[in-house]
């Protein structure tokens, strides 16, 4: 028998990031920040399009090129009979 579980959270507190290895890492707290910021400020974070004219589905001709039509989907879900 196997049981699993989620690791202990770890103490990101106290970490020492260095730039030269962990420039992403940074990258991406502060981006998360900034956009908690937002949202606290009754602001829509990034990729959060509420108007439903700009927020209508892409669609990518290379795409179309290399999957078959029978085997797309494009966002539409099969209706169980």
């Amino acid at each position: 028998m196997v049981v699993d579980s989620m690791p202990p959270i770890a103490d990101r507190e106290n970490e020492h990031l260095g730039p030269a290895i962990d420039d992403g890492i940074i990258k991406l707290r502060q981006m998360y920040l900034s956009e908690i910021g937002k949202v606290k400020r009754g602001e829509d974070p990034k990729c959060v399009v509420r108007d439903p004219e700009k927020n209508k589905m892409i669609v990518i001709p290379a795409y179309e090129k290399w999957v078959p039509e029978s085997e797309r989907d494009l966002g539409k879900s099969a209706a169980v009979a």
